[in-house]
């Protein structure tokens, strides 16, 4: 199945994916600087 995404929209999920994956990173360094 193909899904056209328009530019606009899939710059959107880029940067969104972007920003997930830079907080999911600081949230793992804050989770070890806690437990050690």
């Amino acid at each position: 199945m193909i899904i056209n995404i328009t530019d606009p929209a899939k710059s959107n999920l880029d940067d969104m994916f972007n920003n997930y994956n830079l907080i999911e990173k600081y949230f793992r360094v804050y989770i070890q600087q806690i437990s050690s």
